[in-house]
């Protein structure tokens, strides 16, 4: 079994540590892939696969605000053409063998898709986000039921924006390998276990919210650290 957290971010957008440390984090905690999925950008990811962290695969990703809503590519190599268009981001991204997954998608408040959205649209997906780390757990619960029989892959991810909380949500991937293609595969197939880890996520949000306490505090004196 792979496990695998596949929703992080880097300072490549609004995250708050550096590719390289993610990596090496993610080996610490145990987990055997991830990916960096930095806002409109391949760049996080392409910096953490430089890592050359042994037993840590890393994954081409990417979280693209389109106009529905935050949707998860993971791919097998990047690209600079991503459109923020979702019908112009299907055909890109199937041209380069990527998979797509709606972000958080009953989270509407921060550009999640919609339940009605995402059923509509039902063949685009590869997987479905059910647990995200910063959603709150009543979200979490309430898009695990809604989307319990939905013809895709169930993902749960950290959606990390510091590194503590790497790892803290991930997914168990029934994988023949820890190869980048092998895991893709499996996510295809639906071979996947979703894990939400309750207890880490209110130490999460314990940690964010005295991080986010100290940062607008600093802000008032215009302090940039």
């Amino acid at each position: 079994m792979i496990r695998a957290d596949l929703h992080i971010h880097s300072i490549v957008s609004d995250g708050m540590a550096h590719p390289h440390d993610i990596v090496r984090y993610a080996r610490r905690v145990g987990l055997n892939a991830i990916s960096i999925t930095d806002h409109n950008t391949f760049l996080g990811a392409v910096i953490a696969s430089r890592s050359y962290v042994k037993d840590v695969t890393v994954i081409y990703g990417n979280e693209v605000r389109t106009e529905f809503g935050d949707i998860l590519l993971l791919c097998e190599d990047y690209f600079e053409d991503v459109s923020t268009r979702f019908n112009e981001l299907i055909d890109i991204t199937r041209s380069y063998n990527c998979l797509l997954i709606p972000a958080h998608p009953l989270a509407i408040l921060r550009r999640g898709m919609g339940y009605y959205v995402v059923k509509y649209y039902v063949n685009v997906w590869d997987g479905v986000e059910v647990f995200n780390g910063a959603s709150d757990p009543l979200t979490n619960i309430l898009t695990y039921r809604l989307f319990e029989g939905f013809p895709a892959a169930k993902i749960a991810n950290s959606d990390a924006h510091i590194l503590n909380a790497v790892g803290t949500t991930y997914t168990l991937i029934e994988s023949k390998s820890n190869k980048v293609e092998d895991i893709l595969e499996a996510i295809r197939k639906g071979m996947t276990i979703p894990v939400y880890n309750l207890n880490s996520l209110l130490l999460r949000l314990q940690i964010l919210r005295i991080t986010w306490g100290i940062k607008r505090f600093l802000k008032q004196f215009n302090f940039r650290g």
